[in-house]
């Protein structure tokens, strides 16, 4: 008897350790499927209007119809906005992460290493610096 239940522990550990990546992997899908949905919904936002269809045939997916406009307003605007914004977001995800793996504290947070009180100080050193020296002017 000792013998069997020696052999169905590993098997039922492997189960449950491909249960468990399936889920993980489900949950990725759903995870992607909802950034595309939220980027598309994006997309149709802003002043010069823009269906979900008309934003998936300029990307070349779809067979709708679209103006010149329409085309140069998501591809030179909105788009590099939507893909600047993912990436930041997930440059900001990356490094939360990594700060509470090395500190292994999941509620880790810029305070604890003084990012935010660095932060502070750059923006008031902007704020009182930027108007009296050149080279720190804004361009624009």
């Amino acid at each position: 008897m000792c013998v069997n239940n020696a052999l169905v522990q590993p098997m039922e550990a492997h189960k449950f350790l491909q249960r468990q990546q399936a889920i993980r992997l489900l949950a990725l899908a759903v995870l992607m499927l909802g950034l595309i949905v939220a980027l598309v919904a994006s997309a149709m936002q802003g002043a010069v209007r823009i269906s979900a269809s008309q934003v998936l045939a300029i990307l070349g997916i779809g067979q709708e119809g679209f103006t010149p406009m329409q085309s140069a307003v998501l591809l030179e605007v909105r788009l590099p906005r939507l893909l600047l914004a993912v990436l930041v977001g997930a440059g900001l995800a990356l490094a939360g992460a990594a700060m509470q793996g090395m500190f292994r504290n999941p509620l880790a947070d810029p305070g604890i290493v003084g990012v935010s009180s660095g932060a502070a100080l750059g923006a008031v050193v902007w704020i009182v610096l930027a108007g009296q020296i050149a080279w720190l002017k804004p361009v624009a």
